[in-house]
Formats: structure tokens, sequence, C-alpha cells
């Protein structure tokens, strides 16, 4: 047997354990990261959320059911939004950072702030809005940052958005732990009165004043 021979075998040897190798790797990403993004990305089927999604992310359940509906949407609509407190002052104020989220047709521009009003009869206010460069299954998402009065009960208290600067309408705040969530709560848009819309609260109020 020539010398060769042993050099021969030692070459076949290393290369079918290095395609060995391989396919093990192969097959271990072909496993598992289908996994990691099913458990990122969850497959819809007609528009439904798994149940898991729906308890932990309202504002995000409502946009699947804004976006699925039977009449398309048009524009730009926020349908909510997710976030914590992550600056109190008791002397001034309270800022919750929130990951907001919008449904478009796409032909919408992006606004660059938006107005709200934390409180009932509260001023009117601005925050910048900063667009994620990226979407979620048509959703688009932006970070702001909104101011409420420091004794103010977020949970269950009305916060009024408008986009547009025009048409206002009202998102209920709900809180859970830590995270504080705000979801839209009409599909109408509030009436409006020297800039300002009024609320159920002031309809309520105005309607028992005129039956006095």
């Amino acid at each position: 047997m020539s010398s060769a021979t042993p050099a021969k075998h030692h070459r076949i040897f290393l290369l079918s354990l290095i395609l060995f190798i391989g396919s093990v790797v192969f097959f271990a990403v072909s496993v598992i990261l289908p996994s990691c993004r099913q458990k990122t990305y969850p497959v819809l089927n007609d528009g439904e959320l798994p149940a898991e999604l729906t308890e932990s992310n309202l504002p995000m359940y409502v946009s699947y059911l804004y976006l699925n509906q039977k009449t398309p949407h048009k524009g730009l609509a926020l349908m909510g939004g997710i976030g914590g407190v992550i600056h109190s002052d008791s002397a001034e104020h309270a800022t919750c950072g929130f990951r907001l989220i919008f449904v478009t047709d796409g032909v919408e521009n992006r606004p660059t702030e938006l107005a709200y009003i934390s409180s009932v009869g509260g001023d009117i206010q601005k925050a910048e809005l900063s667009w994620a460069p990226f979407t979620e299954h048509g959703i688009h998402t932006a970070r702001a940052d909104i101011d409420f009065l420091p004794n103010a009960v977020l949970n269950g208290n009305e916060l009024f958005i408008s986009v547009d600067g025009e048409q206002w309408y009202p998102y209920l705040m709900i809180e859970s732990g830590l995270a504080i969530y705000f979801v839209r709560v009409s599909a109408l848009p509030m009436e409006v009165e020297n800039g300002y819309p009024i609320s159920q609260v002031e309809k309520i109020y105005r309607k028992s004043c005129k039956n006095r």
C-alpha cells in the first residue's frame, strides 16, 4: 500500500466529518428559527389574535379588529398605546412613555406630533412622535411621551387625542401592574367646540343643566 492511501483516507474522513457537522447545524437552524419566529410573530388566521396576546395587548387586539372589519378603514388611526411611567415630579407632573399603535391605508403622511388632553377640562398639549422604521402585520408604531397631573387617577381615566389637530377621539386608560394601556373606545370623532373636544361627561352635564 502506498503512502498516499492513508492520506487519502484521512481527507475523506475529514470531509465526511465536516459534512456531518454541517448537516446537524442546518437541521438545528431549520427547526429552531421557525419556532422562534412563531413566538415573536404569531400566525394570524382571519385576523384572529391568540388569546394570550389578546389579554396582554389590548391596543394590538383593537388594531386587528379595526384592520379586519368589513368596511375598509381610510387614513391614519391611532388605536391605543402601551407604556409606563418614566418620570414623576410630585410638584409638576408625571410622564408616561408610550409605544403608540397606528393603522393606516398606506397613503397618509406620518405626522411629527399629536395633540392630547390628559384630563377632562385640561389644556391641549403636544407630544412629539418618533416613528419606528418597520411595521408588524400592517400596524405602524411610534414613541411618544404624554404628561399627566401628579394626582391623576390613570385607571379608568379618559385620554383625548388628535393626530391631525382636527378630529379628536377618546381613549380609555387601563392599568395592569406596572404597565399602562389606553385603547380607542369610539369609531366616531368627538364633537368640537372652539377647538376643544366635548367629552361625554361634558355632554351629560350640559344636558342636566338644560333640564333644570
